[in-house]
Parts: structure tokens; C-alpha cells; sequence
């Protein structure tokens, strides 16, 4: 399956794909089959681990961050404005699909 979509930031660039190569790649699959998940453990061996599913999605911004492998995390839109300003450059934050 091609990666189309690149999300650039200061981190690097966090690869994905798009709901359409989702919806593409799922097409020949066995509509009863369980869908999991994985990343990488971040160890030595780069051990991959696999998560379960919600079966939840919702769409979010993402915004950078220093405390995430990736360098993104969701943005809290319940952000409390006085206590931690304003969100990570909010004019360059990608609307992403997030399945739970």
C-alpha cells in the first residue's frame, strides 16, 4: 500500500495513509476478520506490539509536541488557555481521522 500523505514538523515527517487507501485496501479482506494495530516498542529491536481496537473514529487536530516519538499528539481542544497558552501553532494543524 503507497504512504500519499506526510505530515512534516519539526520531529520529521510522520507518514501515513489516506481514508480512500484505507478504504481500497480493505476492500478485498475478510469483512469478519479482527483489525489491530501496531507501533513500535521503541526498544533496541524495534519489537513491534500490537493494540486492539475500539472500533471508534473520530476526526482530530493534531498538533506537535517533544513528547511523542512521533513528535505529534491529538490537540485538546479543552485546553485551558491561561495556564498553558495557546496550542502549538494552531494555523499548520492537520485534521486527521483517528480510529480508537
Amino acid at each position: 500500500m503507497a504512504r500519499s500523505t506526510d505530515l512534516h514538523g519539526r520531529r520529521g515527517t510522520l507518514r501515513t495513509i489516506t481514508v480512500r487507501e484505507l478504504i481500497e485496501a480493505l476492500e478485498d479482506e475478510d469483512p469478519d476478520m479482527p483489525v489491530m494495530f501496531t507501533s513500535n516498542y521503541g526498544d533496541y529491536h524495534n519489537t513491534p506490539q500490537v493494540h486492539a481496537l475500539q472500533g471508534e473514529c473520530e476526526e482530530a487536530a493534531l498538533e506537535e509536541t517533544a513528547y511523542s516519538h512521533s513528535g505529534w499528539r491529538i490537540r485538546d481542544e479543552d485546553y485551558d488557555e491561561e495556564r498553558d497558552g495557546p496550542p502549538n501553532r494552531p494555523d499548520r494543524a492537520p485534521r486527521v481521522l483517528v480510529i480508537i
